[in-house]
C-alpha cells in the first residue's frame, strides 16, 4: 500500500526536477520558487508516509530516532517556504529569524523534526486570523548553562 503512494510521488519529484531544468524557465524564477516547493512538499509527503510505517514501532515501543547532521537553518528555512503561499492566502505575514549563534549543523532527526515543525507551522497560521507568524531559531548549550 505505501508504495502506492510513494512511487507517484517519486514520478511526479523527477518530473518536476526536469521542468526545473527547462531552459524556458531559468530566467522566471517565481515559477523556480513555486516548483522548489511543490518539490520539498512532495518530498515531505514521502517522508510523511514512512512515518506511518513507523506507528507499529511506536504503539510497540520499538521507535528508534535517525539522527545525522543536518543543515538547520535551511531545513527551517525550506519548512518555512512550503507554508508561504498558505499564509499569503490568509494575509498573514510569515517570518523566520536565525539568531548568529546557530551552528550551521546539529545532529537531529531531520525527518521527525520537519513533522513536528510541518505541524507547529501549520496550525499556527491556521488559527492565526491577523498579523504573523514568526519561526525563531536560536541555540542554546544546556550543558554550559549558556544560551
Amino acid at each position: 500500500m505505501i508504495h502506492d503512494i510513494r512511487n507517484p510521488l517519486s514520478s511526479m519529484i523527477c518530473s518536476l526536477d526536469l521542468v526545473k531544468e527547462n531552459e524556458r524557465l531559468q530566467n522566471d524564477p517565481e515559477i523556480l520558487s513555486m516548483l522548489e516547493i511543490a518539490s520539498h512538499c512532495a518530498e515531505f509527503i514521502i517522508s510523511h508516509v514512512g512515518n506511518f510505517l513507523d506507528i507499529s514501532k511506536l504503539q510497540k515501543s520499538k521507535i528508534e530516532l535517525c539522527s545525522s547532521p543536518t543543515e538547520i537553518i535551511e531545513l527551517v528555512r525550506k519548512i518555512v517556504c512550503m507554508h508561504r503561499f498558505k499564509a499569503e492566502n490568509k494575509q498573514i505575514c510569515l517570518k523566520l529569524y536565525a539568531m548568529d549563534n546557530v551552528p550551521e549543523l546539529a545532529v537531529i532527526d531531520s525527518s521527525r523534526f520537519t513533522q513536528v515543525l510541518v505541524n507547529l507551522i501549520s496550525n499556527a497560521i491556521k488559527f492565526t486570523t491577523d498579523g504573523e507568524v514568526v519561526v525563531n531559531i536560536y541555540f542554546s548549550d544546556s550543558h554550559n548553562g549558556s544560551n
